[in-house]
């Protein structure tokens, strides 16, 4: 008997997760629901957020890998070394990709194999933000 599972694909850093993140993934869970799919969502490696921000990460990458996996509706989070996830959507093959709206449909790796969904930013919500915001007001600091 042969059983054909399809896939619904996201990706990101995912450090510290926001609202952001959240809003993507449930898009993801949803269209993953609706199509009668499995989620797998790619996490860019130490090394890959290094080359392509420029900084490393607040927490390591099996940390981020581990607090994605415990999503509810994720089926699997895997990590990638490379600076994008072509090689992970080569791998799993997904119908559909979600990513955030700081990409436009066809800047999205993986967008000529795949239907891409993108989903609204939050305004303000991204780590980078986040961590800035963090290092203006001085939290932390007594």
């Amino acid at each position: 008997m042969s059983v054909n599972v399809s896939f619904v694909f996201t990706n990101g850093v995912f450090d510290l997760l926001h609202v952001g993140h959240v809003k993507v993934l449930q898009r993801a869970y949803w269209e993953a629901l609706q199509t009668d799919s499995l989620l797998i969502v790619g996490v860019n490696s130490d090394e890959s957020v290094r080359r392509i921000k420029g900084h490393s990460p607040i927490f390591p990458c099996s940390e981020r890998v581990e607090l994605v996996q415990s999503i509810s509706g994720v089926f699997f989070a895997e990590a990638f070394d490379e600076d994008t996830p072509s090689r992970l959507i080569d791998e799993w093959r997904p119908h559909t990709i979600v990513k955030g709206g700081d990409y436009a449909s066809d800047q999205v790796v993986g967008s000529e194999r795949a239907r891409v969904i993108i989903v609204p930013t939050v305004p303000g919500r991204s780590s980078s933000t986040i961590v800035e915001r963090i290092r203006r007001d001085g939290y932390g600091n007594s």
